[in-house]
C-alpha cells in the first residue's frame, strides 16, 4: 500500500500527510439509528483447526494455587485478568507440568506469548526494545513472586529457552 512499511509494532494511523495531499484522513461517522442488539443465529460459522488442549482447567486451577491466586509480576490478585501462562507454548498435556507454568494477568501473558517480556535466570523481568517508554517499562528488572514450595519454581530450561527462541529483544 503506496510503498510504505510500518514496523509491525504501529497498529493504526489516524493520519498521515505529505506536503501535497493527505493519503489519510480522519472521517466523521454518521449514525443514522441507534443499535439494536442482532440475533446471534445470523452469524456466519467458520470451522477453525486448533490444538486440543486437555488439562487446561486443572493447569490453570494448580498455577492459580500455587501462585496465591496472584500474577507473578503485577501481584494483581483479580483472578477475572489472572492466566495460566506457557513458559514453553503448550504441545500436548506433558505441557501443563506445573514448572512450565507461570500465573499472569492476561496483558502480561499476551505480551509474554508474544516475546516481549520475559523472564531471566534470576527471576527477573526483562523487557523488549519495544516496550521502552511505555507503562509496561517500570516491571523491567522487577524480581518475580515465586511459589513457596521451589519443587514449583518455574523451569530454568523452559525460562532459558524462552529467552533465546521467543524473547525479542
Amino acid at each position: 500500500m503506496l510503498g510504505i512499511n510500518f514496523p509491525k509494532q504501529v497498529v493504526k494511523i489516524k493520519y498521515f500527510k505529505t506536503r501535497k495531499q493527505e493519503i489519510f484522513k480522519e472521517t466523521e461517522v454518521k449514525v443514522d439509528k441507534s443499535f439494536d442488539l442482532i440475533d446471534g443465529n445470523k452469524a456466519k460459522r467458520k470451522q477453525l483447526t486448533q490444538k486440543e488442549r486437555k488439562g487446561q482447567a486443572t493447569f490453570r486451577r494448580n498455577i492459580l494455587n500455587i501462585y496465591e491466586n496472584s500474577c507473578a509480576i503485577t501481584e494483581i490478585k483479580q483472578k477475572e485478568v489472572l492466566q495460566a501462562a506457557h513458559i514453553q507454548a503448550y504441545v500436548n498435556e506433558e505441557s501443563n507440568h506445573i514448572q512450565n507454568g507461570i500465573c499472569l494477568r492476561v496483558d502480561i501473558h499476551k505480551l509474554f506469548d508474544n516475546g516481549l517480556i520475559s523472564i531471566d535466570s534470576d527471576f527477573r523481568v526483562v523487557i523488549s526494545s519495544m516496550l521502552k517508554s511505555t507503562e509496561y517499562e517500570k516491571i523491567n528488572g522487577k524480581k518475580i513472586k515465586l511459589p513457596k514450595n521451589k519443587s514449583y519454581y518455574p523451569s530454568a530450561t523452559a525460562l532459558e529457552n524462552h529467552n533465546k527462541l521467543v524473547f525479542r529483544k
